[in-house]
């Protein structure tokens, strides 16, 4: 990309001039991984709070660039992830209480349709929207960025996921970064692939013991039957497109900004392999 370019759109990131979510967290990312950006865009910041209103534009003072610039070398990016995934779900409950999911599949040839409702802030399935959503606003970042499969299991494990963890090998897929949060005091597993047309997949898997007994998620008994049948269920939306399915014994909750199509196919050609 043009670095003037890129430039002129940190800018207007900083300038909350950006309407699109997609666009927002494409810099977002940029900005957490590229020191000289991250740079840029703190400048623009402060520098917005130096004036008011439509000042003219002067040149950034050097002092300022280079206070910055000792600043943001070498230190930890800070995250958003930690305060905003899987705190009490002030909204969610309250506004996606009661959503009713079609769900339709086959048994022996047999189309049986089931009407049910996935509620409540424990609820894998409307976790994943809200997280998704957050995402692509770009109030949520990785606590890693890397595409190192290996390194995202050891940062899994060290950060106290309980549980093996499975990161599927998705074709034109790329791992983007991953993120640990906390749900009443069990760490759970989340990352990011994106691909060449900058759309964003997350995932988000558990073991399907914590499903059970105190239920530190759930899911309706109907979905859950339906996956452990190996039957994923897939739903497309105007903001994004999900996928439940059970992959050896975890429950993985897959969901992408990319076409409908893409993503299924992707998916499931994946679980196909994984079968067989």
């Amino acid at each position: 990309m043009d670095r003037r370019k890129l430039l002129l759109d940190i800018t207007a990131y900083a300038d909350n001039e950006i309407s699109s979510g997609e666009e927002k967290a494409r810099l977002s990312l940029m900005i957490e991984n590229d020191p000289f950006l991250k740079r840029e865009y703190l400048v623009q910041q402060r520098m917005k709070r130096l004036v008011s209103g439509r000042a003219k534009q002067v040149p950034t003072p050097e002092a300022l660039r280079n206070r910055i610039r000792r600043q943001t070398i070498n230190k930890k990016s800070f995250s958003l992830w930690d305060f905003l995934i899987y705190q009490p779900a002030y909204s969610v409950s309250v506004v996606i209480i009661g959503m009713l999911l079609l769900i339709g599949f086959s048994i022996d040839g047999n189309k049986t349709v089931f009407r049910t409702y996935e509620s409540g802030e424990k609820n894998i399935f409307l976790q994943a929207g809200a997280n998704f959503g957050k995402i692509l606003e770009g109030k949520l970042t990785p606590q890693l960025v890397t595409s190192d499969h290996q390194r995202i299991k050891e940062f899994f494990t060290n950060s106290g996921v309980k549980y093996n963890t499975i990161l599927p090998e998705l074709a034109s897929w790329k791992m983007l970064g991953c993120v640990v949060s906390d749900e009443s005091g069990n760490k759970l597993a989340h990352h990011v692939y994106t691909n060449e047309n900058g759309k964003l997949l997350y995932v988000y898997q558990a073991d399907k013991k914590y499903f059970s007994g105190k239920k530190v998620l759930s899911m309706s008994q109907t979905l859950m039957r339906r996956i452990s049948l190996g039957k994923p269920y897939f739903e497309s939306r105007p903001e994004y497109n999900i996928m439940v399915a059970k992959i050896g014994d975890n429950i993985f909750t897959f969901v992408s900004n990319e076409t409908a199509e893409k993503v299924k196919g992707c998916l499931n050609n994946y679980l196909t392999k994984v079968k067989s």
